[in-house]
C-alpha cells in the first residue's frame, strides 16, 4: 500500500510538473511580443500565400488548390516547429536536470503540449479558413481527431529521439534545421505526388500521415464518401499506426539506454 501511495505522488509531482512548464513555455513564446499569439497566424498565411500565388501557376492538375495546400501545411507547421523546439529541450534543462532528480522526458513531452495548445488554437481561424474555401465537414472529418492522435505521438517520438542524440551529437541540431526544408519538398505537402514517385512517398513516413489527413480534410470533399471510407482512409490508418508504433517504441527505447549519460554530456 505505501508504495502506491509512493507511486502516486511519484506520479502527481511529474503531471504538475510537465503542466506548469508547458504554461511557462507558451507564454516565453510570446513574451514581449507585440503581435503574440498572431504570429502562429501569419507564418502559415504568408506560406500559403506564396504557394497558391506562384505554385498554382505551376500545378494546374489539382482542384481548390488554396484547400489543398492549407489541408497539409497547418499540420507539417505543427511538426516543424515542435520538432526544433524539442530538439534542445533536454540540453537547455540540464542545470535543472544536475539539480532536481526528475525524468528528463518531462521537458521535451511539455515543449510538445505547448505546440499543441498552441496548434489546437490556430486549428480554430484555419479551419473557418478552409471553410472559406469550400470545406463542409463530414463524418468522415470526425477521423481527423485519432489520425491527430497518431501524427503528434509520432511527432513527438522522431523528436525525442533527435532530442536524445543532441545531447551527445550537437551536430545534430545543425543537421535536422538543413535537412527540416528538404523533408518539407520532398513530402507531398503543397503538390500532389506523381505517379512514378510513388515508390519514394512509400518509404517517406511523413508523406503517409500527410495523405491521411488529405484523405480526411480535401478529398472527402470531392471523393465519394463509400470509396473513401473503404479503401484509402483504412489502409492509411492501419499504416500511419503501424509507424506510430515502431516509431514511439523505438523513441522510448533510444531514450532509455541514452537518458544515463545526459548529466555527463551536459
Amino acid at each position: 500500500m505505501g508504495r502506491i501511495k509512493y507511486y502516486n505522488s511519484r506520479l502527481k509531482t511529474y503531471y504538475e510538473t510537465v503542466y506548469v512548464v508547458s504554461i511557462k513555455n507558451l507564454k516565453l513564446r510570446y513574451r514581449n511580443s507585440m503581435l503574440g499569439f498572431l504570429w502562429t497566424l501569419i507564418n502559415p498565411l504568408f506560406m500559403l500565400a506564396i504557394f497558391v500565388f506562384v505554385f498554382k501557376q505551376v500545378i494546374n492538375n489539382v482542384d481548390n488548390y488554396p484547400l489543398y495546400v492549407l489541408s497539409g501545411l497547418i499540420f507539417w507547421n505543427f511538426f516543424s516547429s515542435s520538432s526544433n523546439q524539442i530538439l534542445n529541450k533536454i540540453i537547455e534543462s540540464g542545470g535543472i536536470l544536475k539539480s532536481v532528480n526528475i525524468p528528463p522526458i518531462i521537458f521535451p513531452l511539455s515543449a510538445l503540449i505547448s505546440n499543441l495548445i498552441n496548434f489546437l488554437l490556430t486549428l480554430i481561424p484555419f479551419l473557418l479558413l478552409m471553410f472559406y474555401f469550400g470545406f463542409r465537414p463530414s463524418l468522415v472529418t470526425l477521423l481527423i481527431i485519432p489520425a491527430l492522435i497518431l501524427f503528434v505521438l509520432f511527432t513527438f517520438s522522431v523528436s525525442l529521439i533527435l532530442s536524445c542524440f543532441n545531447v551527445y551529437f550537437r551536430d545534430i541540431e545543425m543537421f535536422w534545421t538543413t535537412i527540416t526544408p528538404a523533408l518539407f519538398y520532398a513530402t507531398p505537402v503543397v503538390y500532389e505526388a506523381p505517379k512514378n514517385m510513388n515508390w519514394f512517398m512509400v518509404l517517406n513516413p511523413f508523406a503517409h500521415f500527410i495523405e491521411l489527413i488529405r484523405d480526411i480534410l480535401y478529398r472527402s470533399q470531392f471523393e465519394k464518401y463509400d470509396e473513401l471510407i473503404s479503401m484509402d482512409i483504412p489502409n492509411r490508418f492501419l499504416t500511419t499506426l503501424l509507424i506510430t508504433v515502431f516509431s514511439t517504441t523505438l523513441s522510448l527505447f533510444i531514450y532509455s539506454k541514452l537518458r544515463r549519460g545526459f548529466i555527463s554530456n551536459f
